[in-house]
C-alpha cells in the first residue's frame, strides 16, 4: 500500500512541477514571433565570466553591458554607438566559454505572453590551442516587459531566466 501511495504521490509532484530543464522542448502554436532588432558580432565576453561554461544574461543598461562584454579588437568600443538605444531596447545573450570555439546559431525567438522563448543551434568547431574562447550569441530586443526568459540549445531547454 505504501508504495502505491509513494508512485501516486511522485507522479503528482512531477506534472505539476512541469517540464525539467534538459527535456525535448515542443513548441506551442499560441507563440508569437519576436522581431530581434540587431545581432551583436564585434564582442566576446569578459574574461571574470570564464570559469562558467555557459553564462546567459538580460541586460537593460549600457553599463551592465559593458561589464559583461567587451570589443574584441582593442581600441574599438562600439558600446558607445548602441548607447541610445537602450532606452527602447534591451539585450538578450548566452555565451559559451572553454577550450573549444562553437558556433551559436539563432534559430528564432518567439513569446507567449511575458514568457521569451530564445531558441539557437550550439555545435563545437574547432579546439584552441593556447587558452580559452569565448562564443557569444548577443541579441538586441525591443524592451518589452518579460518575465522570464527560456534558452532552448538544440531543441533541449537549458536555462530560465526569471
Amino acid at each position: 500500500m505504501k508504495l502505491n501511495v509513494v508512485v501516486v504521490l511522485a507522479a503528482v509532484i512531477a506534472l505539476c512541477a512541469g517540464p525539467a530543464l534538459g527535456q525535448k522542448y515542443t513548441p506551442r502554436e499560441t507563440l508569437e514571433p519576436v522581431k530581434v532588432i540587431g545581432q551583436l558580432q564585434d564582442y566576446q565576453l569578459n574574461n571574470k565570466f570564464f570559469d562558467y561554461p555557459t553564462s546567459f544574461f538580460r541586460i537593460w543598461d549600457p553599463e551592465t553591458f559593458r561589464e559583461v562584454f567587451m570589443p574584441r579588437w582593442p581600441f574599438y568600443d562600439p558600446v558607445d554607438e548602441i548607447k541610445p538605444g537602450f532606452k527602447n531596447h534591451m539585450v538578450i545573450a548566452v555565451a559559451k566559454c572553454g577550450n573549444r570555439r562553437c558556433e551559436l546559431e539563432l534559430e528564432g525567438v518567439e513569446a507567449d505572453g511575458y514568457t521569451l522563448y530564445v531558441r539557437y543551434s550550439y555545435r563545437v568547431t574547432e579546439r584552441v590551442r593556447n587558452g580559452y574562447a569565448s562564443s557569444p550569441l548577443i541579441l538586441v530586443l525591443n524592451r518589452l516587459p518579460y518575465q522570464r526568459v527560456v534558452f532552448i540549445q538544440n531543441g533541449k531547454e537549458v536555462k530560465v531566466l526569471r
